[in-house]
């Protein structure tokens, strides 16, 4: 996947914790731990594979992994995200409610809400993301990593992100970005 295209699913994640002003306006970003960073992937795990489903199987085909498995696995993150939902609003609120911006407390207590809110939110911008391009590249992954529990997945996906990250983090110091409202705790890294 293209670094863009990290940035970009990366974006989509931090739009659920700070407005852009705020981005703008951050000296020192959030931190979260791997474990919370795992947890809010897990919980957008499946609108991003529906999404990558959508783009790509008109693109790929009825014979590909996304067309014949995509909906399967998407299904399987989101028995997998219901147990960790918890820490995905813990990380998500933590996100949010620094320097004041806060999220309705109901998300908190109904966490329906929060994954309709992030799959309303997360799979348009992921899909206006996917190009024809990258579908190959994207099925051929997806089924490769299809075997994997679906926490190992979310391992490597916010190691990559660590890099994303710190990347984008670097450009916006050096003036060519606004810095992301948060980062992977250098703590938990380890």
């Amino acid at each position: 996947m293209k670094r863009k295209g990290i940035t970009a699913a990366i974006a989509a994640w931090a739009a659920l914790g700070a407005t852009a002003a705020h981005a703008e306006q951050a000296t020192t970003a959030s931190c979260l731990s791997r474990t919370d960073a795992e947890a809010v992937l897990l919980l957008v795990a499946p609108a991003a594979i529906a999404s990558a489903s959508q783009v790509c199987t008109p693109v790929l085909g009825q014979t590909s992994f996304l067309a014949t498995r995509g909906e399967a696995m998407a299904q399987r993150y989101r028995e997998i995200a219901r147990l960790r939902t918890p820490d995905a609003i813990r990380a998500i609120l933590s996100i949010a409610n620094k320097d004041g911006e806060t999220i309705p407390p109901q998300f908190a207590s109904r966490p329906e809400m929060l994954t309709t809110m992030l799959d309303a939110l997360v799979a348009p911008a992921l899909a206006q993301e996917i190009k024809p391009e990258v579908c190959a590249p994207l099925d051929r992954a997806l089924r490769l990593l299809e075997p994997l529990p679906a926490e190992n997945l979310a391992g490597i996906v916010v190691m990559l992100a660590e890099l994303g990250l710190a990347q984008a983090n670097r450009e916006a110091e050096e003036g060519e970005g606004s810095p992301l409202p948060f980062r992977i705790c250098p703590a938990a890294a380890g």
